[in-house]
């Protein structure tokens, strides 16, 4: 079975996003896994991840037949922001990553691509009037991953604002659209990162 990581917007939780996408992970046979952050406000690397990601994959593959060439992640809002991130960390890991109402904000979190062992293929997804994350950062955030030679398809609803749930289904359609044509073609790592806090 593909196996889907779904990561939540903020003050939202994993439970928010599997109930949306249970319609078509029935349908397709899509496992789910809805993590919540372990600070509803957003995702913090290095306390939600890569290394808790990790253990869920491998939790749910020592329970359920799960294809490793085909583990994939998806996130709305802040889970987006951190999708991108995950998916340079661990691009060897997972097979194709999706991003809704998310971007890069800054230089250095563009950086974060440099770390990318494989040039995972991105869609982002978002609406021509989303008023947290602009066209314009979306825009620029397909660039630098462009830039650095991932594959990345950008799709701009007309119309469509930040809510996430009115709009689930054709959201959900485009992604598993999207991620059911990719997988791994190259032997499945994890990599492992010593991350150094630095107090304030």
């Amino acid at each position: 079975m593909p196996l889907l990581v779904l990561f939540h917007g903020s003050g939202q939780d994993g439970t928010s996003l599997v109930k949306r996408w249970r319609k078509l992970a029935e349908k397709d046979g899509i496992l789910l896994a809805g993590p919540d952050a372990a600070d509803r406000a957003g995702w913090a690397m290095p306390t939600d991840g890569p290394e808790f990601v990790g253990d869920i994959v491998a939790n749910l593959e020592s329970r359920f037949p799960v294809d490793p060439t085909r583990v994939y992640l998806f996130g709305h809002s802040a889970g987006a922001m951190f999708v991108l991130k995950m998916a340079a960390l661990e691009s060897q890991f997972f097979a194709a990553a999706v991003v809704h109402a998310g971007a890069f904000r800054t230089p250095s979190e563009k950086s974060i691509l440099l770390h990318a062992s494989r040039k995972i293929p991105v869609l982002l997804l978002v609406g021509t009037k989303d008023p947290f994350f602009s066209l314009t950062a979306v825009r620029d955030t397909k660039q630098a991953l462009q830039d650095r030679g991932f594959p990345v398809e950008l799709v701009e609803i007309l119309g469509h604002d930040h809510d996430y749930a009115p709009v689930s289904d054709e959201i959900n359609r485009m992604a598993w659209q999207f991620l059911s044509t990719r997988h791994l073609d190259t032997e499945r790592r994890y990599k492992k990162y010593v991350f150094h806090l630095v107090a304030e």
